[in-house]
């Protein structure tokens, strides 16, 4: 489904849906705010009617939000899960948002090119409801103005019973007091329910803009071009949708934050000036006025500060990610401690903004906390002073009054900081939508050619000077099969890329005549199942299917595969082999049915044998009559093409068929023979075999296989939030116990403080025609003893924040640090059996809310509780008959709140497991954005895959909000009856304290309130620190150092014999890797012995062997036969399950995996580098000299290319610097760095031509002469030379000799082997008709 096939619901007929083409549209910019999608395309979230239950609900119900009742009623039962919540507005979802800002932005949903700026489109998305909101909010700020006012008349009309001789504002009768009691009941409750929508109202705003701005990031991550993602790294993309979107939506959900302060600060300052005059008011303001630039440079250090912030956010997020793909990798170089100290550098330059951030909210926190009472009072020190009789009515309405200016101003501070992010955010995303875009190439009608370039000049990155490719000129006819070879980095891989747009276009011509495909050097798979990675979106034809299946030589896969074509590929393909990989990705080509077909190497990492299959049954014979661009390193394929393209430094050196090419001098299959010639000499001339044919293997499955899900689902924690989450968050940072204690400490203090300074101003109100320099009964002014509560109220208040920031920060800063260290000693499995965007979500999602938020929530609970406390002691002691309400009320309070947060807390945590998929859904693009592009599927992952993950995260953000909203109603009722009650009670009462009770009263059913919510907040916000904490509990690998590790010699492994004995390896499922219940000692591995009684769980089976000390061997075998659990065992990425590995006589499993790792090096089948420089990805611990390093490049034929760069070794990797077969050069550089006793080479010569290959394995032996050294390869030239050759199958070692010994054995899988490849690489002097 594309964005194009969503349509409006017609005017004529709501029963009708129509398809409104976007292209046809006479939509207005008004018009669009109104944008609605049929109902049809979202049933997975709506109930059977069509219709969400918010839509079918009543006024009444919709009022009260009691369409919301079903769900917290079925939460305070039992567990929700995702299918619980099957009701979810179509305007709101995924594609519904999106379609109204992709119409917005671009004008229709195929444009790329924006109409009008992102700015004004977002503007014109939210303005209705924005403007809504703030009506909205104006109703619910006369609550907050009114409020003093009847606090004032109520307090008088006591004041008048009390003492009628008094001189009042107005003489009252003996009901105005209810009329007040009954006013200010009915005024706080329109009030809150006014609030209540205005928050419904924006968050559906600000969540229909989020969705809109995901899938607006998401299409952009598809069409970036090379170059822009090296500008925008990984971890930026990330966090635009993990950080910046919903830094739009917090400021949208409430933008009353930044306007509506003015509006309550005004009404405030009226009703102050009406009892206190104008000239006090003028102090008043002025003292306020003394604020305004303290506000604007806190807001400017704040701007540049949350900049800084997310910039190294980025970069950590973007390491981060770059670690979590390669920890395979990472754990074989034994790298763990070089990637800490990378991401715990910028970590460090994060925390310190934090802190800085922390610590100056702290500071404007605790200003606008005592700013109130500071106004008090200078305003009750003048107000005596010049003849004005200060009473309780008068007291304690100006203080109300005084304090409704304060809860304006530090909302304005947090509205100022939430706008500041969602700038900042909104900047951050406009400029990534600005960043450069891969070319479209033109597609035309024409009968003879399928490709046409013109000299085209083609570069990386068009603000160099330099190409990538010169002068090209290439034209392939319809129907004709091109070979591209050439040696490494020749531009074989840039010039395919040029026919997919890749590759910047310079100048000149490309044409296409027709629908192309294209498959990477390196596959690219989804975390998806087998048939859902071959069809890609296509519908299922069987028959077609099938037919793709054998010519790709899967069928026999399908038969191991636990499930067939229905088993789960795990991350990046992780459960495979690179020969399968490359099989499903060639598969998932050849199932579309298009014109054109290009293969970038399909061949290099699978065997001979495989190879020949696919050239003949796939490329040959299946896709005759197509046109196919075939870049290969087998040149015995070359015979039987069409015509071959021979590239030489970024330009076609030569074009023409192969005898052409043979009669110009250039001989190829001189370069066959020389390798084939090598195998002959090992095989007996008597004793030479024919190979027999590949049997066509059983294309039905026996039996019925188990369900192949590889990834376990993700755990939902269930119930409240333990305590051993809070003693474990508490207990996290160093002294962190003690910090909260003091904290704690600091709140009372400041509490019995506050107390103490609200008594005496009740007694000096209460102690009437007395000056200021009236005294009590201990011979102190009455306004001394008032300042110095107020001036210890105030400076306890800065030390509670100050001690509260620190412990929350040093327990942030401790748990990620505790995070990461899990992450890196995590088992292997765990990563494979794990997305990757279920652990990032830790590092992000979770660990911004610990960093920046809990403080704040903490506080605001703490602060609150405090309040309580102190209102129920003063209560009790003042007015005992107030004791029973308020106690009632505060259970009816947890009632409702208990009620409530059970469906709360579910759906929070469901939010929060659901996100991972979304994350996950772009870490995808992220990385298979060319093979998307080149398949023209960029709107089936924005219009149908993220629409199917998004909505499910955000259908239970919705149901969230609208529970809070529900209990938000109910205890805003509650607390409007307690202000009539209140009230009632002073209209009865005619106590002198009358005034403290009421304010105490009143302001603790606010506090009940707002504690209730942040409570709920808290509880949830530590369900980010519980899953932080449920990480750091992960299975450990085997200790990294041992006591062992001593009695071994620097120079360890210096002999390197090897001794497997008895070697059983299975991998570990899902469930043995995952988290282990708080309060357990996370667990290590450890060498155990198991049942082997059901052998069909092994990968190895019983292996026995011996290596002689710096011996060369060569290991062969199929897909499937254990050749990379071999090498997984030597390492110990995965622990033996019985017998031993010994290496010089060590058994390896009483040694640390650091000595282990350092002792052997690897060359692995996929080459990587990171996004550094080239002198890191050679020596991140900085230990090797530059003369070792260029000697390295040196002998790993780099020099001449790396010197050429303008920063030599100090040039950034970025992703298209090197090609594939560069890259495994600078494998190589790596290990000759390295100098290790035992080398494994894991099918190191994939990516490379012949010729280079022979380079490297000359290399080798050189370099490595005193080494043992191990060789997987599917090239069996290439481990023929071995001292002897390991044939595994099925886990089991079946032979092992010398390569002539094995060969003198006609039956001998191995001498079959050679045989094959004799067959299967002797070029085909057949020439094509």
């Amino acid at each position: 489904m594309s964005f194009e096939q969503s349509g409006a619901k017609s005017d004529d007929d709501e029963n009708h849906n129509t398809t409104i083409p976007l292209e046809d549209s006479d939509l207005s910019e008004e018009d669009l705010d109104e944008v609605d999608l049929s109902d049809s395309q979202h049933k997975s979230f709506l109930d059977q009617s069509g219709i969400s239950r918010e839509q079918n609900a009543n006024l009444f119900s919709r009022l009260f939000f009691i369409w919301s009742d079903a769900t917290v009623r079925l939460g305070a039962k039992r567990p929700l899960t995702p299918d619980d919540l099957g009701t979810f507005p179509p305007h709101l979802t995924s594609t519904a948002s999106a379609y109204r800002l992709i119409t917005l932005l671009y004008g229709d949903a195929e444009s790329t090119r924006t109409i009008r700026s992102l700015w004004y489109a977002m503007w014109l998305f939210i303005r209705r409801g924005f403007f809504f909101c703030i009506f909205l909010g104006m109703v619910g700020g006369i609550r907050d103005v009114l409020g003093p006012i009847f606090l004032r008349y109520l307090l008088e009309s006591v004041q008048q019973r009390v003492n009628p001789e008094q001189k009042l504002s107005r003489v009252y009768g003996p009901y105005d007091g209810w009329i007040l009691a009954v006013s200010w009941f009915l005024v706080n409750l329109i009030g809150s329910y006014a609030c209540q929508h205005l928050w419904w109202r924006g968050f559906n705003n600000g969540l229909s803009l989020r969705m809109a701005l995901n899938t607006i990031v998401l299409r952009k991550i598809m069409r970036c071009s090379p170059a822009a993602k090296a500008k925008a790294t990984t971890g930026q993309m990330m966090n635009l949708v993990a950080v910046d979107t919903w830094n739009m939506w917090e400021w949208i959900w409430d933008p009353n934050n930044i306007f509506l302060p003015f509006f309550l600060i005004t009404g405030n300052v009226v009703f102050l000036s009406s009892i206190l005059g104008w000239t006090i008011v003028g102090i008043i303001a002025l003292c306020l006025t003394v604020l305004v630039p303290v506000n604007a440079l806190v807001s400017r250090i704040n701007l540049k500060a949350t900049e800084e912030v997310i910039r190294f956010t980025d970069e950590r997020i973007s390491k981060m990610g770059q670690l979590l793909h390669a920890m395979g990798f990472v754990k074989l170089y034994n790298w763990e401690e070089a990637f800490r100290r990378r991401i715990s550098a910028v970590r460090l330059k994060e925390t310190k903004l934090i802190k800085k951030l922390a610590f100056l909210r702290c500071g404007t926190l605790s200003l606008w906390t005592f700013t109130p009472p500071l106004i008090s009072l200078v305003t009750f020190y003048f107000y005596t002073k010049w003849g004005g009789e200060l009473t309780p009515a008068i007291a304690f309405s100006v203080m109300a009054a005084i304090q409704n200016t304060r809860e304006p101003m530090e909302k304005w501070l947090q509205g100022i900081y939430e706008l500041t992010s969602a700038y900042i955010s909104a900047k951050r995303i406009d400029q990534f939508l600005k960043l450069e875009e891969v070319d479209d190439v033109e597609q035309v009608i024409d009968e003879r050619r399928a490709v046409n370039i013109l000299s085209g000049y083609f570069s990386w990155n068009l603000q160099t000077h330099e190409n990538a490719l010169r002068d090209i000129n290439l034209e392939v006819p319809h129907g004709q099969l091109l070979a591209v070879v050439g040696p490494v980095g020749s531009g074989k891989s840039s010039l395919v890329s040029s026919l997919i747009g890749e590759i910047k276009k310079r100048s000149g011509e490309i044409r296409l005549g027709g629908k192309i495909v294209y498959t990477s050097q390196q596959a690219w798979l989804m975390n998806a199942t087998v048939r859902d990675n071959i069809l890609f979106g296509q519908p299922y034809d069987r028959h077609r299917y099938e037919r793709v299946i054998e010519a790709c030589c899967l069928a026999t896969d399908m038969e191991h595969l636990p499930s067939g074509d229905m088993s789960e590929i795990g991350e990046k393909g992780i459960n495979l082999s690179g020969g399968q990989k490359h099989r499903i990705s060639l598969a998932r080509a050849v199932y579309q049915d298009v014109d054109i077909y290009v293969f970038d190497e399909p061949l290099g990492a699978v065997d001979t044998a495989v190879a020949k299959w696919i050239f003949e049954e796939c490329i040959e014979k299946f896709l005759a009559g197509k046109t196919r661009i075939l870049v290969t390193h087998q040149l015995q394929f070359l015979p039987s093409v069409d015509s071959i393209a021979v590239m030489s430094k970024g330009q076609i050196a030569h074009r023409a068929t192969y005898q052409q090419l043979m009669s110009a001098g250039i001989d190829f299959s001189s370069i066959v023979e020389h390798q084939n010639a090598r195998l002959r000499q090992q095989q007996p001339d008597a004793e030479k075999q024919e190979t027999k044919k590949t049997e066509n293997v059983q294309k039905k499955k026996k039996g019925k296989k188990e369900k192949g899900k590889l990834t376990s689902d993700e755990k939902k924690s269930e119930g409240a939030v333990g305590l051993h989450v809070y003693l474990d968050y508490i207990s996290a940072a160093k002294h962190g116990k003690t910090l909260f204690s003091f904290a704690m400490v600091a709140f009372v203090s400041a509490q019995v403080a506050k107390i103490l300074s609200d008594s005496y101003l009740t007694k000096w109100s209460n102690d009437l025609g007395k000056s200021e320099d009236a005294v009590d009964s201990s011979g102190i002014s009455y306004l001394h003893l008032f300042a110095l509560y107020i001036g210890v109220h105030c400076l306890l208040v800065l030390v509670r924040e100050i001690l509260l920031a620190t412990a929350i920060l040093r327990t942030s800063f401790s748990l990620h640090d505790s995070l990461l260290l899990s992450i890196l000693r995590a088992k292997m499995a765990f990563f494979d059996t794990t997305p990757i965007g279920r652990i990032l979500n830790r590092f992000s999602g979770d660990q911004k809310t610990m960093d920046m938020k809990q403080f704040y929530t903490v506080g605001e609970f703490v602060t609150c509780f405090m309040n309580i406390i102190t209102a129920l002691i003063t209560i009790c002691i003042l007015s005992p008959p107030l004791i029973v309400p308020f106690i009632a009320v505060s259970i009816i309070f947890f009632v409702v709140q208990n009620y409530y947060i059970k469906s709360s807390r579910d759906l929070k945590r469901m939010e929060s497991v659901s996100l991972s998929p979304v994350l996950h859904c772009f870490s995808e693009c992220i990385g298979g954005g060319s093979i998307i592009r080149a398949y023209r599927m960029e709107e089936y992952f924005a219009a149908d895959r993220l629409p199917v993950v998004q909505d499910v995260n955000y259908s239970a953000h919705y149901w969230h909000f609208a529970v809070n909203r529900w209990l938000g109603m109910r205890l805003e009722l509650v607390a409007s009856l307690i202000i009539l009650s209140t009230a009632a009670y002073a209209n009865l009462s005619n106590s002198i304290w009358a005034g403290l009770t009421l304010s105490y009263a009143l302001y603790s059913v606010r506090s009940l309130t707002w504690m209730v919510r942040t409570f709920t907040a808290m509880e949830l916000q530590m369900n980010s620190s519980d899953r932080i904490l449920e990480y750091t509990r992960v299975p450990h690998e085997a200790p990294m150092q041992r006591e062992a590790d001593q009695n071994l010699s620097d120079e360890w492994p210096f002999q390197c014999d090897l001794d497997f004995a008895n070697l059983w390896l299975r991998y570990l499922s899902a469930e043995e890797v995952q988290p282990q219940p708080a309060n357990s000692q996370v667990k290590t591995s450890v060498a155990k012995t198991e049942d082997l009684s059901d052998t069909s769980r092994y990968v190895l089976r019983g292996i026995t062997c011996h290596i002689q000390p710096r011996e060369k061997i060569g290991i062969v075998g199929r897909t499937g036969a254990g050749k990379s659990s071999f090498v997984s065992a030597l390492f110990r990425l995965t622990e033996a399950s019985f017998g031993c590995i010994k290496v010089d006589g060590v058994d390896i499993n009483e040694i640390g995996l650091q000595r282990l790792r350092n002792g052997i090096s690897i060359i692995p089948q996929e080459p990587l580098l990171f996004h550094e420089t080239v002198r890191w990805n050679l020596d991140p611990f900085g230990i090797h000299s530059d003369s070792d390093i260029w000697k390295a490049l040196d002998r790993a034929h780099l020099r001449e290319i790396i010197s050429s760069l303008p920063a030599k070794l100090e040039t950034l990797v970025s992703g298209d610097n090197f090609s594939v077969g560069q890259k495994q050069l600078m494998c190589l550089a790596r290990v000759l760095l390295r100098k290790s006793g035992v080398l494994i080479m894991d099918e190191a010569s994939a990516s490379l031509d012949l010729e280079t290959d022979e380079l490297i394995q000359k290399t080798v032996r050189e370099a490595f002469q005193e080494s043992t050294v191990l060789t997987i390869a599917h090239r069996i030239h290439t481990i023929i030379d071995s001292d002897r050759i390991m044939v595994l199958d099925a886990g089991q070692l079946v032979e092992m000799d010398t390569p002539r010994e094995l060969l003198k054995r006609p039956q001998s899988h191995f001498s079959k082997l050679v045989s094959h490849a004799l067959e299967h690489t002797s070029p085909r002097m057949t020439k094509r008709d």
